[in-house]
């Protein structure tokens, strides 16, 4: 099914099947029961990034949940842009940008945990990237 950046989402990123197979012709019910089973993924899990391009002064919700700020594009030269780790624009604040004096890409790759708002103000345009 198609997110809201029209990525497709999987369901079930690690299916998992266990079986129990009757060979001995029994025909009545049999219980099974699992005391331990393990999924591990080895490596750097790897995902696309998403993004989200803002250019009116507005409080913006990119994302709910935990996921890492990868890295912010300003694009004009003129207001700020408040980056808050939660789904309102107050909470645990992870940076305040004066888009005046900075122009073009600042590379964050920092973790956040309860949601990633964006909040714009004075005519500040950016485009978050994040995952």
């Amino acid at each position: 099914m198609p997110d809201k950046q029209g990525k497709v989402q999987d369901t079930n990123p690690l299916p998992v099947k266990m079986e129990n197979i009757n060979s001995g012709g029994n025909t009545t019910d049999n219980g099974f029961q699992i005391f331990f089973a393990s999924i591990q993924r080895l490596g750097e899990s790897i995902s696309a990034p998403a993004y989200k391009y803002i250019s009116s002064n507005a409080t913006t919700v990119c994302k709910y949940g935990a996921g890492t700020l990868q890295r912010v594009n300003n694009l004009n030269n003129a207001g700020t842009i408040t980056i808050y780790d939660n789904t309102a624009g107050s909470g645990t604040l992870i940076a305040v940008i004066d888009a005046a004096k900075v122009l073009g890409s600042i590379e964050f790759n920092v973790p956040f945990n309860n949601g990633l708002t964006i909040v714009t103000a004075t005519g500040a345009i950016t485009t978050i990237i994040y995952e």
